[in-house]
């Protein structure tokens, strides 16, 4: 399509390590980064994503654009079943 922008494969199903290796995979030679070191960020931000449920608050931050709507999507999944909309 012309005036499209790829952003990457951002498949359901895969475990995180295996999302993040792909997305690594995807992310590392267009914006001059070593797909390694992509990926080890990548696992670092899970790692914090994974105490979310331990922080009385948490606030998200995103736009209008694609970009940040692919990433509002994905932590919607990761949060389902996992971070209670409010404490008791």
């Amino acid at each position: 399509m012309e005036g499209s922008i790829d952003l990457g494969p951002t498949p359901a199903g895969l475990e995180s390590s295996a999302w993040c290796r792909l997305r690594a995979d995807f992310l590392g030679g267009p914006n001059g980064t070593d797909a390694q070191q992509c990926f080890e960020e990548l696992m670092k931000q899970e790692a914090a994503l994974g105490t979310l449920a331990n922080h009385e608050e948490v606030v998200l931050w995103f736009e209008f654009d694609l970009f940040c709507q692919l990433n509002l999507i994905y932590l919607l999944g990761s949060f389902a079943g996992k971070v209670s909309p409010q404490r008791s």
